[in-house]
């Protein structure tokens, strides 16, 4: 049985999120990203509108701005993309369990094993392509081919909101005339080379011989000869399940009365919690506090970042304030904090936390090499409680993994 590889790729999504959730903004250029009078902000996407003035991702939002003034600028609200992308993932694993995702928009799908549920490749994309539309209101664009880096080509050639199917013999033929920029991984510097050598398009490097491109370019002259008669046997790879949350909480024998107290133990978590986002290569983007009063009278406060974080000082900033939000009304025996809305993709927020990020993993980096905490943030330690008289019952770690 020939493979069936489905790629799926959400339509301008972020925007199209907007746009749905605020109907009024139907038919105008969007751009989603930094404000338009950042100096190092980018454009995380637009919707389709703005893209016929030439702005595109990844853009200088200023450039953006010079481009389509007349746009409507918005900011990226990541907690609600994440919640839609996993509304898109329970539609894709509906139809399988095999289900790769690229990134927070596009999937891959090796639809083989189910295949015979459907009339053919095509009824079988636009059954991916109405259930996504059928829970979340947006539309996506779907390539089916045998193998991922067909599947891929032909999903963007169709879009948006498009259905590309193609054999293995059609796709040859229509990537002939593309340029070899096209072929999965060939970036800007392997495309000049390419380009020093003679090969333009695809079809010319179709048109050389397999041994010739081996000359060339060693074992990666022969991959892109195979690549570009659509020849690619990359298995689909589902990933895990994501984990859902991070947590970690402290009880004590005695219970905590004072604040201060409170917040050292919050400093603590927050560096527990921070090591294992980066482990991960995680980010946060909602943060809850527990705490439990005497007798076992369980409380928590939750809060939601315009942006995702990962640095122990952006967790305990946060923590703090939810704490100093409602303070204590009582004596606690047990702090905890969770994280979630969890991603690996931390878009924008990388321009406001990069030097943060530097000085955790430095930190990470040394603790791990002396295999215990001998450099700690000065704001962390200085929220310690140095004359701390609690007694501690246990730490422990809550949720997917309690590691201490």
């Amino acid at each position: 049985m020939e493979r069936l590889v489905l790629h799926v790729d959400m339509d301008a999504f972020f925007a199209a999120i907007e746009v749905r959730d605020q109907p009024e903004l139907a038919g105008k250029p969007v751009i989603v990203g930094a404000s338009p009078t950042s100096r190092r902000g980018v454009v995380s996407t637009c919707s389709y509108e703005a893209r016929r003035f030439g702005v595109h991702s990844a853009q200088p939002i200023q450039t953006a701005a010079r481009l389509c003034p007349q746009a409507v600028f918005l900011p990226v609200d990541m907690p609600r993309y994440q919640r839609v992308a996993r509304q898109v993932r329970e539609v894709l694993e509906s139809f399988t369990p095999l289900v790769e995702p690229i990134s927070i928009d596009e999937a891959f799908l090796d639809m083989t094993p189910v295949s015979s549920r459907f009339a053919g490749p095509a009824a079988m994309g636009r059954a991916v392509k109405e259930a996504i539309r059928a829970a979340t209101g947006l539309t996506a664009s779907v390539g089916l081919a045998p193998n991922k880096s067909l599947a891929k080509i032909a999903c963007d050639t169709g879009k948006p909101d498009g259905l590309v199917v193609w054999t293995q013999e059609e796709a040859a033929r229509a990537l002939a005339p593309m340029p070899v920029s096209r072929l999965w991984g060939v970036g800007p510097k392997t495309g000049a080379q390419l380009e020093r050598l003679g090969f333009r398009t695809v079809g010319d490097v179709q048109a050389a011989p397999e041994g010739h491109m081996v000359r060339l370019l060693g074992e990666r002259g022969r991959e892109l000869w195979r690549l570009a008669w659509g020849e690619d046997d990359r298995p689909v790879n589902p990933e895990p399940a994501a984990e859902k949350s991070l947590s970690h909480e402290v009880t004590f024998e005695e219970s905590l009365t004072r604040p201060e107290a409170a917040e050292a133990t919050l400093a603590e978590l927050a560096e527990e919690l921070g090591r294992r986002l980066r482990r991960r290569g995680l980010w946060a983007s909602r943060i809850t506090l527990k705490l439990r009063y005497e007798p076992f009278d369980t409380r928590s406060r939750s809060l939601t970042t315009p942006r995702p974080f990962q640095s122990d000082l952006d967790i305990f900033h946060h923590a703090q304030a939810l704490l100093r939000r409602g303070g204590l009304r009582g004596p606690v025996r047990l702090v905890g904090l969770a994280l979630s809305e969890l991603t690996a993709t931390p878009q924008l927020s990388l321009f406001d936390q990069g030097k943060k990020g530097v000085l955790d993993r430095l930190q990470d980096s040394l603790n791990l090499k002396a295999g215990r905490p001998v450099i700690r943030r000065a704001r962390l330690l200085l929220a310690r409680s140095p004359q701390d008289p609690h007694k501690r019952q246990g730490t422990r770690g809550a949720g997917p993994e309690a590691d201490a």
